[in-house]
């Protein structure tokens, strides 16, 4: 089975394959002149190929089938891909293509189902002002990191940041100003971890990183590495604005729990604003 791909007409998505009883990886492919899934995305209609298949091979085992056939994914007027059924010993019938026809259009409904229900599912996970994950994502990660490390006995460390200087800002440049510090914050917070680490705007003004397989030493490490890549000034109209944050460092030890682990680092990160802000403390 076949998705379209947004903005790239040239390629399609070949999300769904199974051949003889095996299943297969995804992969992108081009679709050129003439190929029976270009046919069928551009004329939306079904297509019936049989005797003489020619080099029509299909992804999969890339033997020649006997027959196969292609039926466009229509969802609302719209197609959103296509689906091919292949044999190497039937040889398919117009009944065949009625029938698969039929089952293309009740899959479409279906996988656009699907795909609304992710998309829903991705914005309620996701802070609206920094594209990080929100708090109930956090709770989410925060709770399988633990699982893993316990599975594994690997390490675990986790980042509490919050910023000493949002009411300032907010208070004397507005809430735009404001925005746009913890907006810049989002992003040295995402330039600065890998991808297997996790950063979410916990509330307000504080953000959480979570570092699976990561010790304390080296946790403290990357906050440092935020902190003094936010310890400086920004320019807002025709000011510029001075803005610092404090981070809390705290590692996972068994038997902890998420929620211990959550507090041990918040313990720390109001351990960094008593010692005077702008700094990394360890719990």
């Amino acid at each position: 089975m076949a998705l379209t791909i947004p903005n790239d007409p040239g390629h399609i998505l070949m999300q769904y394959l199974f051949d003889e009883g095996k299943e297969y990886p995804p992969e992108v492919l081009a679709i050129g002149p003439g190929t029976p899934t270009e046919q069928v995305l551009l004329r939306n209609e079904p297509l019936l190929l049989r005797d003489n298949m020619g080099a029509s091979q299909l992804t999969g085992s890339f033997r020649v089938p006997k027959s196969a056939i292609f039926s466009p994914l229509m969802y609302e007027g719209r197609i959103i891909g296509a689906m091919s059924v292949q044999s190497y010993r039937i040889d398919y019938d117009d009944d065949h293509m009625e029938f698969v026809s039929s089952v293309a259009s009740q899959a479409a409904i279906a996988i656009q189902n699907a795909q609304l229900y992710q998309k829903t599912e991705s914005i309620a996970l996701t802070d609206y002002l920094t594209n990080l994950g929100n708090s109930r994502h956090f709770s989410l990660v925060l709770r399988s990191a633990v699982d893993y490390a316990v599975a594994t006995n690997t390490s675990l460390s986790l980042l509490l940041i919050d910023s000493d200087s949002l009411k300032q800002i907010n208070d004397r440049y507005g809430h735009v100003a404001g925005d746009t510090h913890l907006q810049m914050l989002a992003n040295v917070i995402r330039r600065s971890i890998r991808d297997r680490d996790t950063a979410c705007r916990y509330a307000g003004d504080e953000f959480v990183i979570i570092l699976p397989e990561t010790a304390l030493d080296e946790a403290v490490r990357v906050g440092e590495r935020i902190r003094r890549e936010m310890d400086g000034k920004f320019a807002w109209k025709d000011s510029m604005i001075g803005a610092t944050i404090s981070v809390g460092a705290a590692e996972f030890r068994p038997p902890m729990t998420a929620e211990e682990l959550f507090a041990a680092a918040d313990r720390a990160m109001y351990a960094a604003k008593r010692q005077g802000k702008n700094r990394v403390a360890a719990g």
